[in-house]
């Protein structure tokens, strides 16, 4: 009623899942017809069975009936040998299976081409060792080595049952239970010690496993059917662990069984490849799943990592492999390498190209810092000292030699100046002949193309016979200690801050260059130029720098962890620069050089203080950073300055550190250093100006820069002649029309307001003012107090509508101040006293420390004297401006008037514009 044996119908299923896994479609088949077992026949019916449908083909099949003979194995292979590749063979006896291979291994047939498939749906005792010859000692045929070898081509196909020791102690405990009741087997004949059970005694053992739990099913559910053999076999649809491994019966009473593959490893041991599953649902084979570590390529590492194919790719017999492209397309293939060996040899010279307009590349980037001694003209040093403020011209702009410089060259004997292509430089003596490496001319290439706004430019090296000399940029107000020497520069803080973050900046980009560091950062080695910008020099020349001996002065901003004992500099890093940044920083900010105060009050050398800084005293000794009172320096910069001079340079700051340090230091969103040196020079204007630059000096700080500021003082097109280096000669214009105008009263209402009330009122006309002048074409030449100067005409000519424009502006003005309130003298009024001329005037810039764009001539006298000969609320105008406006504007004659300095004149008053019909201003 229900087997535990499994099916060979399902070996057939496993059978076909297996060839189809590895795309095996085409097969030989051998099998053997035991009269007795017949195991075989089944195995071939039952894959007969499974195979309709399916893509799978044999090739060549073969039924060997009774003994099977060496002739019978012999015609097998002879005839799969030009037919298939992948063989089914399955035999009843093992001993034929070895023989079987041996035959193949005879017959050269044991290549990675082919593969063996022998399955057994009943496992032998003795599968492990199927290649060995278990005959008497005496009777063996010498050939394991050769099977073990066949055999390595060989796939076994069978059941999955439990771990084959847990098999073995089952089966060797039969004859031991045999012993006991109710058998009670005594006798050697019939029981003897040295057998144990059979294949079948573990599936004997689960078939009265099942039994019993059917019937103990069957009595918990219907007690009265215990003798029903029909209930009783729907009963054994269960799944439990067996002897013989895990035990699935359906409904049928079919058991469904799992099978296992295995190969043969080299050593001759089974290698278990993967399972073949059992659908429990409908009987069919449900996936093949290899074991961990195979893979469809690692299983076969012994064949090269490749599977077998069914069908060589040159046909079983080796004569049909696929015609070559080359040979198909010789003549195409002729052509194609024709062209790949053109572009080939396009390639190569492309890459010797590459390579030899690199080489001249850097011949030429090479020749850009090798200056010839000719290039460089000396500067007449008598003539210089004699005419100090002398200026020379370049093509591009113009630079003075200062003293301080011609002082410091004097002092060192080492820089000098000369002119190269008409630029002045600085050059540096370096008292050293070296041999240069291309290292080292990388290095110099690296340090011409450095370009940066706080990096000075290097021009390069000329060679003398006393050795070489560095050219650098001249910087016009020399470096950081020409600067603290002068006593009459007061630094506030934010000149201060602004020459730290140059410094900042640009050690920041060497570092992030090729060369990674400065390695020589002195107060001397920071040059600042004429628009007070600080520009690092001195980096670089390592090779050079290497034959230099440091004087005692220049140690004092080294790093103390550079010397050695014998006081010789190490190689430099980034946090030395850092170091010595600290201490031009408390140089800056005290506005001393570092150490001065114990130079002066203990009179210490410069080889005594660098004897403690490098003895490593705690604390450190380090410059001594006293700061008054009521210093504006942030104590922000002071912390910084310690944590940046710490003993150990793993405890300073990084340099991004520094940055957001330095960033919340930042006075001003876009403030520049030259920015504020405008503002300084502005509070000399006066103390009204002053005390309004103090009130809207938060809002400058943001918004004004150099240009802004350049263009409020003087026209956009003369400032930016200014700026492009071009002088601004004085220009005569034909006709422009002048206005004047005064505030009436404007001492009585001084009076009666506090100076901060007199602020605020002039701050809110001015604004009010400015605001109308914006909208017309004209040019504010100047406040003075109370008083506006405005002219139309110049320096952007506008044809004959500058009488318009001042017409209609000084129309606006006289609207807006009518409007206008006092906030702290509400019950007064603001007139405006107006006087417009137009005629010829000559404007031109004066001055250099603060130059003014001025006017020049009779007209603007003309236009003062009609201001001040007006009346309040009125627009006084002359007859030479009534020309231009009568026109288009409502003018009215004043009659014949007596003009200080000017004699009878015919003035005007001017009302408004016809088309408007403004009403009229003041009285008649």
């Amino acid at each position: 009623m229900a087997r535990t044996v499994p099916s060979v119908f399902q070996m057939g299923r496993a059978l076909l899942g297996l060839l189809e896994f590895f795309d095996w479609h085409q097969i030989a088949f051998l099998y053997t017809n035991d009269e007795k077992r017949q195991k075989c026949l089944y195995i071939s019916e039952q894959l007969q069975a499974a195979k309709m449908g399916t893509s799978l083909v044999y090739n060549y099949i073969d039924e060997i009936k009774g003994t099977v003979t060496d002739e019978a194995i012999d015609s097998f292979l002879n005839a799969v040998k030009t037919k298939a590749r992948i063989v089914v063979a399955c035999f009843d006896k093992d001993t034929d299976k070895r023989r079987f291979m041996l035959h193949a291994h005879d017959k050269e047939m044991t290549t990675d081409e082919y593969v063996y498939i022998l399955p057994d749906y009943v496992p032998r005792e003795n599968s492990e060792t199927l290649w060995k010859d278990l005959s008497e000692a005496n009777q063996t045929d010498g050939r394991d080595v050769d099977a073990k070898k066949a055999f390595h081509t060989a796939l076994v196909l069978e059941f999955e049952t439990i771990a084959e020791s847990k098999l073995y102690s089952f089966k060797s405990e039969i004859p031991k239970r045999m012993q006991e009741p109710p058998f009670k087997c005594t006798t050697d004949f019939s029981c003897p010690d040295d057998l144990y059970g059979s294949s079948y005694s573990p599936y004997m053992h689960d078939s009265m496993y099942l039994y019993a739990k059917a019937l103990n099913k069957t009595m918990s559910v219907a007690p009265n059917q215990i003798r029903n053999g029909t209930f009783i076999r729907e009963n054994c649809a269960m799944t439990f662990e067996g002897i013989s491994g895990e035990v699935v019966i359906n409904e049928a009473g079919d058991r469904l069984p799992n099978f296992r593959f295995e190969g043969f490893n080299p050593d001759g041991f089974r290698e278990h490849f993967g399972m073949i599953r059992t659908s429990k649902e409908n009987g069919r084979v449900q996936m093949l799943e290899l074991n961990e570590p195979y893979t469809t390529t690692s299983m076969w590492a012994e064949r090269g990592g490749q599977r077998p194919l069914a069908v060589p790719i040159c046909g079983f017999t080796g004569k049909q492999c696929p015609v070559s492209f080359i040979q198909a397309n010789l003549a195409l293939v002729a052509a194609v390498s024709m062209v790949f060996f053109l572009l080939i040899l396009l390639l190569i010279f492309a890459v010797v190209y590459m390579i030899y307009s690199r080489i001249q590349h850097k011949r030429l980037e090479n020749s850009l810092w090798k200056i010839d001694n000719y290039d460089l003209v000396e500067v007449d040093s008598a003539k210089s000292l004699a005419s100090s403020d002398q200026s020379v011209k370049t093509t591009s702009t113009t630079h003075s030699i200062p003293s301080i410089f011609r002082k410091r060259a004097t002092k060192q004997g080492r820089y000098n100046f000369y002119y190269r292509k008409r630029e002045l430089v600085a050059v540096c003596k370096h008292h050293t002949v070296c041999q240069f490496t291309t290292d080292d001319e990388a290095e110099f290439r690296a340090m011409r193309a450095l370009n940066h706004e706080n990096i000075n430019q290097f021009h390069g090296l000329s060679k003398d016979l006393t050795g070489n000399m560095s050219v650098w940029k001249a910087c016009t107000r020399g470096s950081l200690s020409d600067v603290f020497d002068k006593d009459t520069i007061s630094l506030d803080w934010f000149f201060k801050f602004s020459l730290i973050r140059d410094i900042f900046e640009g050690m920041e980009y060497i570092h992030k260059s090729m060369l990674g560091v400065h390695g020589k950062l002195t107060s001397k080695s920071c040059l600042v130029n004429d628009r007070w910008q600080v520009r690092l020099s001195d980096y670089g020349l390592s090779r050079i720098r290497s034959h230099e001996k440091l004087l005692p002065k220049d140690k004092l901003w080294t790093a103390p962890e550079l010397f050695d004992s014998n006081s010789q500099l190490k190689r430099p890093t980034p946090s030395v620069d850092i170091y010595s940044f600290a201490i031009l920083c408390s140089e800056i900010i005290t506005a001393t050089d570092a150490y001065a105060s114990f130079k002066n009050d203990d009179n210490m050398t410069d080889d005594e203080i660098v004897y403690r800084v490098v003895k490593g005293e705690r604390p450190p000794f380090r410059p001594v950073v006293n700061l008054p009172q009521k210093s504006d320096v942030n104590p922000t910069m002071v912390n910084l300055i310690r944590d940046c001079w710490s003993e150990k340079p793993e405890d300073r700051p990084s340099m991004r550190t520094i940055r957001n340090i330095l960033k919340g230091m930042r006075l001003g969103k876009n403030s520049s250093l030259m920015d504020h040196v405008m503002s300084m020079m502005e509070k000399y204007a006066g103390s009204l100006e002053q005390e309004v630059a103090e009130r809207t000096k938060a809002l400058l700080e943001e918004q004004k820069k150099s240009d802004i500021l350049l263009y409020r003082m003087l026209p956009r097109l003369v400032a930016d002649k200014l700026k492009a280096g071009q002088s601004i000669p004085p220009e005569l214009f034909e006709q422009v029309t002048i206005m004047f105008s005064d505030i009436v009263g404007f001492t009585k209402l001084a009076s009666q307001s506090s100076p901060l009330q007199v602020v605020s009122m002039l701050n809110e006309l001015c604004t009010l003012f400015d605001g109308v002048i914006d909208e017309h074409d004209v040019y504010k030449v100047e406040t003075i107090g109370d008083g506006y100067l405005v002219v139309s005409g110049l320096p952007n000519r506008n044809g004959d509508v500058h009488a318009r424009e001042i017409a209609d502006m000084s129309l606006a003005f006289q609207r807006s101040v009518r409007t206008f309130k006092i906030l702290h003298l509400p019950d007064e009024t603001v007139q405006l006293r107006i006087g417009i001329h137009s005629g010829p005037v000559v404007a031109g810039v004066i001055g250099q420390t603060m130059p003014r764009y001025c006017l020049f001539g009779d007209s603007v006298n003309t236009s003062s004297r009609m201001e001040s000969h007006g009346k309040p609320a009125h627009i006084h105008i002359s007859a030479e401006a009534n020309e231009y406006l009568a026109a288009d504007y409502l003018t009215e004659s004043r009659g014949e008037i007596i003009i200080k300095g000017k004699g009878v004149m015919q003035t005007y008053w001017l009302r408004s514009r016809k088309s408007k019909q403004e009403e009229k201003y003041g009285c008649d």
